[in-house]
């Protein structure tokens, strides 16, 4: 498999409900808050990041990776609201 072109920009899905999309530095309280919820992690291995500055921080490795070329970090919203994975 190549991933030729694949990594060349984030792209951005939409749909009438949803929009998936690269995460940034300022969805890092929305993703704190949402692995605060233990119903989020309840099966996970892990529960979530343990700051508003470990989001960020996440995020920012998330995001190195894509430039990698060895992940695609996605964030999922609402078409028009707040990002809520």
């Amino acid at each position: 498999m190549t991933t030729t072109g694949s990594f060349d920009s984030f792209p951005l899905l939409t749909t009438n409900r949803l929009c998936l999309s690269q995460m940034n530095t300022e969805d890092a309280e929305d993703l704190y808050h949402f692995y605060s919820d233990s119903k989020v992690t309840q099966y996970l291995d892990w529960h979530g990041p343990a700051s508003v500055q470990d989001s960020r921080d996440l995020i920012q490795s998330w995001n190195q990776y894509f430039q990698d070329k060895r992940l695609f970090p996605w964030g999922c919203m609402k078409s028009r609201g707040h990002f809520w994975m």
